[in-house]
């Protein structure tokens, strides 16, 4: 069931018109750094997007320059945590050729 979806997904991605992405990413990013919870936020989990995706490559960017602590999710023996990152470069391709920090990253647990 998860593969026809995802193949489902996939397929849609793949018909979105890439400079219509490119503009709806930085009216997200935009409208998103406006927000004031969002700015005093200090720890922000996102996810790397995929091709034709809204691009969430910049928000991170952006996020590291301020020196907020920036956490993705990692496949771990087939669980999710989210794992902090300080820099791009952090990042390592992971099933479904979806980008996720390293393993030696540290991992958020729920009481932080």
């Amino acid at each position: 069931m998860k593969t026809i979806l995802r193949n489902k997904i996939n397929k849609k991605l793949k018909n979105f018109n890439h400079k219509k992405v490119i503009l709806n990413s930085k009216k997200i990013h935009q409208r998103l750094f406006s927000i004031k919870v969002f700015q005093k936020a200090q720890k922000i989990g996102l996810y790397f997007s995929k091709e034709n995706e809204v691009s969430t490559k910049e928000i991170i960017s952006n996020l590291l320059k301020k020196h907020k602590k920036v956490f993705l999710p990692k496949i771990q023996n087939e669980t999710l945590e989210f794992r902090q990152i300080k820099n791009i470069k952090d990042l390592q391709v992971g099933p479904f050729n979806i980008y996720e920090p390293k393993p030696n990253y540290t991992k958020i647990s729920a009481q932080k």
